[in-house]
């Protein structure tokens, strides 16, 4: 089975690592002590070595959290960002990491409340950023038979639209 690794175990990236869990053996990491942690804690620099690394962080954390994982990425880790907005966070992505990492940046448009009785249905916004089109079909193809509807979407089309439902 493949490793996943999610960085933040707050109520949405628990929550995440239980998604992922049907298909990825998922270790996480987070900066706050977790007494009943949704799955095994690594150490962020092993973390950082696994093959995919899913950012559960809030917006104000993404640069500071990709500035410090940064250095510590195995070449061709692909980092996934689950932000709400995109355009910010992809430019980010762009600008601190290194070459060598992959980019995805999706945006699960629902949360563990909406998703109590499952995902069936639900979108997933995803754009293949710095990403192959294999790894890109893979992705999709395993968010597809949890049940997500996902929408290929670029990010600054994601962000136009988002601002215009506000």
């Amino acid at each position: 089975m493949d490793k996943v690794g999610v960085i933040g175990l707050g109520r949405f990236g628990a929550f995440w690592t239980s998604v992922l869990s049907h298909g990825y053996e998922v270790y996480a990491w987070t900066r706050t002590a977790q007494e009943n942690p949704p799955g095994p804690l690594l150490p962020l620099e092993e973390l950082c070595r696994l093959p995919v690394v899913f950012l559960c962080v809030s917006m104000r954390a993404m640069p500071e959290t990709l500035d410090r994982i940064a250095p510590l990425l195995g070449p061709g880790t692909i980092v996934v960002d689950t932000c709400s907005v995109k355009v910010e966070p992809v430019r980010w992505m762009r600008e601190k990491l290194p070459a060598s990492a992959g980019i995805l940046a999706t945006h699960p448009m629902f949360g563990p409340e909406s998703a109590k009785e499952g995902l069936a249905g639900l979108p997933l916004m995803m754009h293949p950023v710095r990403l192959g089109p294999e790894a890109y079909g893979r992705w999709t193809r395993f968010f597809r038979s949890r049940g997500l509807m996902v929408v290929e979407i670029t990010p600054e089309e994601h962000d136009r639209q988002a601002a215009m439902s506000q």
